[in-house]
């Protein structure tokens, strides 16, 4: 549920069946999950509609890492349509491969990929927030509603995607730049974390500026260094 990879079968199913307007595109899905879930999409990759809508569509079942990275290497895009997603590692891996990624905008998600703005790296698409499991007629329908508005949502940022891919080369070629440049490694994050830690003491920086990255990476100097009002002393485990 939290992936919520099946509005991903769902937007397949709409533009097969003719609810959704077709789009040429080559979808892989890897890995392993709910069963029901998975059924529906090895029906997707056996259904012979797929060949008159000019769409290609590969169920990988199972998971090996290895596959997976060969995979970022060589697709165009990478989808990411979770529900929720406190920080999220495919679309950063996406985003240093070169596979432009489409997501939700939600969690590290929304904080790692941008669409439009001074640095575009990819494209996302907002999402309802929807029942984990939903019980009365009143859940289901509200989760219905969530799950065909997120659907939607997914097939225009799809659309997006492909419309700057056929018709713009240079900004897409100029959104992979971006992406690959990101830096969502700790050499800022920690520095954030750091700041935030001190400044909600209400004590600030104490005694001495901020340190640097060689200081961060020697963690122990600052493992022992200070005593804060109601803490006791932090001693270095190392």
């Amino acid at each position: 549920r939290q992936k919520q990879l099946d509005i991903v079968a769902d937007v397949i199913e709409a533009i097969l069946e003719g609810r959704m307007s077709p789009m040429e595109f080559d979808f892989i899905v890897a890995g392993q999950g709910e069963s029901d879930l998975e059924r529906r999409f090895i029906a997707l990759a056996n259904d012979p509609r797929r060949l008159s809508v000019g769409m290609s569509f590969v169920f990988l079942q199972g998971y090996i890492q290895d596959m997976a990275f060969a995979m970022f290497s060589s697709i165009d895009n990478k989808v990411v349509p979770s529900h929720f997603e406190p920080c999220g590692l495919a679309q950063m891996q996406a985003l240093r491969y070169g596979a432009v990624p489409i997501v939700s905008y939600t969690g590290g998600l929304g904080d790692t990929v941008h669409e439009g703005g001074v640095k575009p790296n990819g494209f996302t698409f907002p999402i309802r927030s929807r029942n984990d499991v939903p019980v009365t007629e009143e859940e289901i329908r509200i989760d219905n509603d969530a799950r065909n508005y997120n659907a939607w949502e997914l097939k225009e940022a799809i659309g997006r995607a492909l419309g700057v891919y056929y018709d713009h080369a240079d900004v897409w070629q100029h959104i992979i730049e971006n992406g690959m440049m990101e830096n969502n490694d700790w050499s800022r994050s920690i520095h954030e974390y750091i700041q935030h830690f001190f400044f909600s003491s209400g004590l600030g920086w104490p005694f001495m500026p901020m340190p640097t990255m060689f200081e961060l990476e020697n963690f122990s100097w600052f493992a022992c260094a200070f005593t804060w009002p109601g803490m006791s002393s932090i001693k270095d485990t190392n």
